[in-house]
């Protein structure tokens, strides 16, 4: 992420000269009485006259526009079709793709500042073509329209999802909520309790766009709370979809279209909410783009210490039918079984429309062709999503979208495709049987239809069963929510397959199972944790150890753990046809090997990481220690340790001994504290002011080696640490602290 933050700060230096005229132009109208207006509403202004009845600009004004930005029509067309699906020629430019493309050079690299600014400028009737269409279609009265159009003038408020997967992570944000000054106006409204009842397994608070940028104390712990994997910053309509959803914790989950990740992390945390074990489940994330499928989504899953997740990329429409391998010995005749998913989420790539409050550029880059462009991928991936659904399955359809054309249009196609085969599920009564109360409801008209797509009149389709939200009507984004569940198969003839003509996975080559019985490097770490043959048992109930392989075959050096249902999946089922679907990681890492020569000298050469720690440390008997934070001696240790991420032994002294107690036979060759045995360290901490015990141990990832004591954890969860158990930041002082704190008291 920081890499593409510095490539977006290099591309606005070399910014296009064209653009560059353009921005100086529309800027300079700034010192001429239009001070008070956006930059948009000056780039609407400026290319108003030039525009032509048929919405374009051509002829005359296309010369006249070149000659104001002194550059020639190529410039131009360069700089239109550097928008997506870009119909702009050489005589012929469209006012809305010159527009995104001159706006988003303007839109602040930082995604941060992008917020901060989203409240700039007001939005009105003629401020753009969706603004109009807007109008047209919903024929609302005065007072509901001037509602509508001040909610998008107004940012939306800052929300964030607490997260259950985890008891201690849990623990730590009641304790930051309930009783740290993170933030009055956070703390005190959580969103779900004031919509008439507990959301299910999804706790969300939150405040407004304002008090959040107002308040420095207010942004830093809430961003430190999302680092630490405690929160998720979510939209609470984008919280929906997964809320309808609500899979169970030993289902199988699709999710077609993941990326940026949020309602992935919230399937996640519906299916392990609480720490349970989930030996079943499978939470397959799919996405189509290169940079998102292989950065961004590993990114965010890494933090999420998730056994049973599945990350691939794929064009989602196209995602192969799969098939599970017969068991050995059986002929390779024998009919094949089709897997199929219980629960998927379809959050389909649309215009976007109802993003207008925190992305404003949305204004000038729709338009009706754009919207047409995308119906087409929006039905072909229902239809795909229902085709993978199993029998009794649910799949809920959602978009950023109020646009009819892209919401009931769509569903109602593919309750037309599948006739009995499917039903409607009603949204409303669904939410409301959860205890969430949304003030919109319903969808707004029974779509028509459409050239080429009848609807059947024995299926009608019916909109009080979805769900579209209205940002005046509950302070949020626009949003659309659809669920169908299937109830038959349909009338289709479904293919022939044989396991001979079954396709492997593409990167299938970068897993292989561990053979936990034989293998040397896992019987070191059994023997190095003092695991007994009991508790790995138990462990392999749960969670199977996978070697991660580079794509040649090298070095064995990462051991990831995976649900056996994931297990199952990867070495047991193939893929029928379809253009290709490629495996970017699965499960979650729990053990690595040392470099080089670094702890050559360890009875073992792995570490237990800290993505593994807290699922790994139940079933140890050695390499543990354990923090009191409540505990002076201990306290002092472990301030050390999260502020300075290491602890010399000479600064210990008898402090040792109070960590490693006497009859421990793991911890030292001889019995002197300078003789510790090294390698890795499972170090967890209890008590504090989040009150941590038992299964809400906090663990995390250490090295004993020489000369110090280590975690081998990220900064942004040290400093986490430092904030919660210390109540200070990097490089202060506890006077500095106080000095601070009473500096800010008035007199």
């Amino acid at each position: 992420m920081r890499r593409q933050l510095e490539r977006k700060k290099r591309e606005r230096e070399d910014l296009d000269p064209v653009l560059q005229r353009c921005i100086e132009l529309i800027q300079g109208d700034a010192t001429s009485g239009q001070s008070q207006l956006t930059d948009q509403d000056r780039l609407r202004t400026f290319l108003k006259p030039l525009i032509s009845a048929s919405g374009c600009i051509e002829g005359a004004d296309l010369v006249t526009l070149c000659t104001s930005l002194e550059c020639s029509s190529d410039d131009l067309v360069r700089i239109a079709r550097s928008v997506p699906r870009s119909v702009s020629s050489f005589d012929k430019i469209f006012p809305d793709e010159f527009s995104f493309a001159v706006l988003k050079a303007l839109t602040p690299v930082d995604v941060n500042e992008r917020r901060r600014l989203a409240s700039a400028g007001e939005v009105t009737e003629d401020s753009s073509d969706l603004i109009t269409y807007y109008k047209t279609l919903f024929q609302w009265g005065d007072g509901e329209w001037s509602a509508f159009l001040k909610s998008l003038s107004t940012p939306l408020p800052m929300t964030f999802r607490v997260h259950c997967s985890e008891p201690a992570l849990r623990s730590f944000s009641s304790y930051h909520l309930g009783t740290r000054p993170l933030s009055s106006s956070v703390a005190e409204n959580p969103i779900t309790a004031n919509r008439g009842g507990e959301f299910p397994h999804v706790a969300l608070y939150g405040c407004s766009h304002e008090a959040y940028h107002a308040d420095a104390d207010c942004t830093l712990w809430s961003r430190t709370l999302h680092a630490s994997s405690c929160v998720s910053f979510q939209e609470v309509v984008s919280a929906l979809p997964v809320a309808v959803l609500n899979p169970s914790p030993n289902g199988s989950v699709l999710d077609m279209c993941a990326a940026p990740g949020s309602k992935s992390l919230q399937a996640l945390d519906s299916v392990l909410r609480h720490g349970v074990d989930c030996p079943d489940s499978v939470v397959w994330l799919n996405e189509k783009d290169r940079t998102k499928a292989t950065q961004t989504l590993p990114a965010r899953v890494k933090r999420y210490h998730a056994p049973n997740v599945v990350i691939s990329r794929c064009d989602a429409t196209q995602i192969p039918r799969m098939y599970q391998l017969p068991p050995r010995g059986q002929s390779e005749d024998a009919p094949l079984v089709e897997k199929r998913f219980d629960f998927i989420i379809c959050d389909v790539p649309c215009s976007g429309d109802g993003t207008v409050r925190k992305e404003r550029s949305v204004l000038a880059s729709w338009s009706p062709k754009y919207v047409a462009s995308l119906v087409p991928t929006q039905k072909s991936l229902l239809r795909r999503a229902i085709d993978l659904l199993a029998i009794g399955g649910i799949v809920v359809y959602s978009t950023c979208s109020m646009n009819p054309e892209e919401d009931e249009v769509v569903v109602a196609a593919a309750l037309e495709t599948f006739q009995e085969a499917v039903e409607l599920v009603d949204v409303n009564e669904v939410l409301k049987s959860a205890g969430l109360v949304m003030h919109s409801s319903g969808g707004v008209m029974v779509p028509s239809p459409m050239e080429g797509t009848p609807y059947s009149s024995q299926r009608p389709f019916q909109p009080s069963k979805v769900l579209r939200v209205f940002p005046h009507k509950d302070d949020t984004g626009g949003f659309f929510v659809a669920a169908i569940r299937k109830v038959g198969m349909p009338r289709m003839t479904p293919p022939v397959v044989v396991p001979s003509k079954l396709n492997q996975w593409m990167g299938h080559k970068r897993w292989m199972r561990v053979q936990h019985e034989t293998d040397e490097h896992w019987r070191s770490i059994m023997t190095f944790f003092g695991v007994s043959p009991s508790a790995e048992a138990e462990f392999l109930k749960n969670y199977r150890p996978v070697f991660n392989v580079n794509p040649n075959g090298g070095p064995q050096r990462r051991i990831m753990i995976v649900t056996p249902a994931v297990e199952k999946i990867i070495f047991e089922t193939k893929p029928f046809k379809g253009p290709g679907l490629e495996l970017i990681t699965i499960g979650t890492r729990a053990f690595e090997a040392y470099d080089g020569k670094y702890m050559s000298g360890a009875p073992c050469n792995w570490r237990c990481v800290m993505e593994g720690a807290s699922r790994f440390a139940r079933y140890a008997t050695k390499r543990k220690v354990v923090l009191n934070a409540s505990d002076s001696v201990h306290s002092s240790i472990l301030e050390q340790l999260v502020e300075h991420g290491f602890v010399f032994q000479e600064k210990l002294g008898e402090a040792l001994r109070a960590l490693f107690p006497e009859g421990e036979d793991w911890w030292t060759s001889t019995g002197d504290v300078h003789h510790l045995i090294g390698g890795s360290l499972l170090v967890g901490v209890v008590g504090g002011p989040a009150n941590l015990q038992g299964d809400n141990t906090w663990w995390l990832s250490g090295t004993i080696n020489r000369s110090k004591i280590e975690l081998a954890v990220d900064e942004s969860l040290r400093v986490f640490a430092l904030l919660t158990f210390f109540g200070r930041k990097p490089g202060v002082t506890p006077a500095e602290e106080e000095e601070g704190d009473s500096a800010e008291v008035p007199n």
